[in-house]
C-alpha cells in the first residue's frame, strides 16, 4: 500500500491519495461531477428529443424508416454499453490521468462533432440518407458509450462513503435533468432564429455541443479518483463471460429489464412530445413550456432521493420512484386518450 501511495503522491497527479472514508468529497467536486452530466445531456438529449423530428421533417426520411433507425441504434447501444463497461472495468494499464477520467477528456470533441453531424442534411438519394442516418447515429451512440460509461462508473473511485456516493448520484441526476431542461426549453428557439431548419438544426447543435465540451472538461479537471487499484488485474474474464454472468444473475437481469423498459418509455415520450405539440396542440414551441414544468419538478425528487434512501434503503426507494413514474404515465395516457374529459392537455 505504501508503494502505491508514493506513486499517487508523485507521477499520478490525477488520482489523489486515499483519505478517510468520511467527508472525502468537497462540495465543489460534487458540483463538478454533476456539471459533467449537464454537458453529456446537452449532447445526448438533442438526439432523444429532436433528431426523430429532424429525420422526418428536414432530412426527409419516411417516419417508418426514421423509427427503424432509432430502434436498431438503441439495440446497438444496449450491447455497446455493456461491452464497453466490461472493457473499462478490466483495464490493465492505468495511466496518470486515472482509470475513468481519460475517457471524459479524449471523447469530448469527437462526441460533440458527431452531435452536429447527426443534424446535417446532405443532398443524397433516399437510400443514401438512410445509410447516413444509420451510420452517424450509431457512431454517435458508440462514442457516447465510450465516454459516458466510465463517467457514470466513477463514484466508487471517488469515495468509499455510501452516503457520499448517494449524493454523487443525486448531483449526477440533477445535472441530467438540468441538461434536459435547458435543451428542451432552449434548442428549438435557437433553431427558429436561423429561419432555415437545414441551417438552424446544425447551428443550434453546434452551440449546445460547444457548451457541452466545456462542461465535460470542467468536470474532468475537478473530479479526482482516490480509490483506484493501480496494479494490473490478473484475470481471464472476458466480455463473453460478462454476458453469461448477466444471464445467470436473476436480480441483476430483472433490474436491467426494468431500466430497459422505463428508459425506453421515457425516450419515446421525449421524441413523441414534439409531434404532439406540432400536430395536436398546433404549436411546436409549446415543447419548451412542457419541458420547463415537467422536468423542473424532477428536481424535487432529486433533492429528496438521498434522504429517502437513508430512511428506506436503495431497493425500496427505487421501487417507490418507479411506482410514482407508472402512476404519472397512466394519468398522461388518460389525458391523451380522453382529451375531451380534460380541461387542459398535459403530458
Amino acid at each position: 500500500m505504501d508503494h502505491y501511495a508514493s506513486r499517487l503522491e508523485g507521477d499520478y497527479a490525477g488520482i489523489q491519495k486515499p483519505v478517510t472514508q468520511t467527508g472525502e468529497l468537497q462540495r465543489k467536486e460534487k458540483i463538478a461531477y454533476g456539471a459533467g452530466n449537464i454537458g453529456y445531456n446537452f449532447l445526448f438529449d438533442l438526439g432523444q428529443i429532436y433528431l426523430l423530428k429532424f429525420y422526418t421533417d428536414t432530412l426527409g426520411l419516411p417516419a417508418s424508416i426514421a423509427g427503424m433507425v432509432f430502434l436498431v441504434t438503441k439495440i446497438w447501444d444496449a450491447f455497446s454499453d455493456f461491452t464497453i463497461g466490461t472493457v473499462v472495468d478490466h483495464r490493465k494499464k492505468i495511466g496518470p490521468k486515472g482509470k475513468f477520467r481519460p475517457f471524459i477528456l479524449y471523447t469530448a470533441v469527437p462526441l460533440a462533432l458527431m452531435t452536429v453531424t447527426n443534424f446535417l442534411s446532405p443532398d443524397f438519394s433516399l437510400n443514401g440518407k438512410v445509410i447516413w442516418a444509420f451510420a452517424t447515429y450509431m457512431a454517435f451512440g458508440t462514442i457516447y458509450s465510450i465516454s459516458s460509461i466510465p463517467y457514470g462508473s466513477m463514484a466508487p473511485a471517488m469515495t468509499k462513503n455510501a452516503n457520499e456516493r448517494a449524493e454523487l448520484s443525486a448531483f449526477r441526476q440533477a445535472g441530467a435533468n438540468l441538461g434536459l431542461l435547458i435543451t428542451t426549453v432552449g434548442f428549438m428557439p435557437v433553431v427558429f432564429l436561423f429561419g432555415n431548419p437545414k441551417i438552424g438544426y446544425p447551428a443550434a447543435a453546434a452551440i449546445f455541443a460547444t457548451v457541452g465540451i466545456l462542461l465535460q472538461i470542467y468536470s474532468y479537471k475537478h473530479i479526482k479518483e482516490r480509490h483506484v487499484d493501480l496494479e494490473p488485474k490478473k484475470t481471464s474474464h472476458t466480455v463473453k463471460d460478462s454476458y453469461k454472468a448477466l444471464a445467470k444473475n436473476g436480480p441483476l437481469f430483472i433490474v436491467s429489464l426494468v431500466n430497459l423498459f422505463t428508459i425506453s418509455a421515457y425516450n419515446v415520450k421525449l421524441a413523441v412530445q414534439v409531434y404532439y405539440c406540432q400536430y395536436v396542440l398546433h404549436d411546436v414551441a409549446i415543447v419548451s413550456y412542457m419541458g420547463f414544468f415537467s422536468i423542473g419538478f424532477a428536481f424535487f425528487g432529486i433533492a429528496l432521493a438521498p434522504f429517502v434512501q437513508r430512511k428506506i434503503g436503495k431497493k425500496y426507494t427505487y421501487m417507490f420512484g418507479c411506482a410514482i413514474w407508472a402512476v404519472a404515465d397512466l394519468l398522461a395516457i388518460g389525458v391523451l386518450v380522453f382529451p375531451e374529459r380534460s380541461t387542459y392537455s398535459v403530458y
